[in-house]
């Protein structure tokens, strides 16, 4: 999946305080809901949570990629956070995550989308990936870490709603 049409810098967010799995996918509800005028924190937590009800999606290694199915957007979306003192996740390993990248498809997406999820899965849970995001000293980097862009002068991409 081409992360620049799935992120922009201002849905990184770096030194997020999580105090739990809940709390953190409060703040990225937060943070997603910021750049789309037609959907609330609250509908986007309901979304994420209702998936994780369904399954973990913490990936392992201290990463969790939680997603959700929504009305009211025509193109995927993303936001990721990294924390700054992990937490449980319910993850299979066992290990607690700091590292969240979040995701939210449009309710009738068809299969090409959800193949492009499943490849963003593969990329994040490249172990070398995960220590470069770690190793980032700021949302700029991060950024360009998840893209494999530089940032000065790069387009955000446009969110297109219904």
């Amino acid at each position: 999946m081409d992360t620049t049409s799935l992120i922009s810098l201002d849905r990184v967010r770096c030194d997020v305080q999580g105090r739990s799995k809940k709390h953190a996918l409060d703040v990225l509800s937060e943070v997603l809901a910021a750049s789309v005028d037609v959907l609330t924190p609250s509908e986007i937590f309901d979304s994420l949570i209702q998936r994780e009800r369904l399954g973990c999606t913490a990936l392992g290694g201290s990463v969790a990629m939680p997603h959700g199915r929504i009305a009211g957007i025509d193109v995927s979306l993303g936001a990721f956070l990294r924390l700054t003192e992990p937490v449980d996740f319910d993850a299979a390993d066992g290990e607690p995550v700091d590292l969240i990248f979040g995701v939210l498809i449009p309710e009738d997406c068809g299969e090409s989308e959800l193949r492009k999820l499943k490849e963003l899965t593969a990329s994040i849970s490249e172990s070398s990936l995960q220590q470069r995001l770690r190793d980032a000293q700021d949302e700029e980097q991060v950024y360009a870490v998840l893209t494999g862009k530089a940032l000065k002068n790069s387009p955000r991409p446009a969110v297109q709603v219904r």
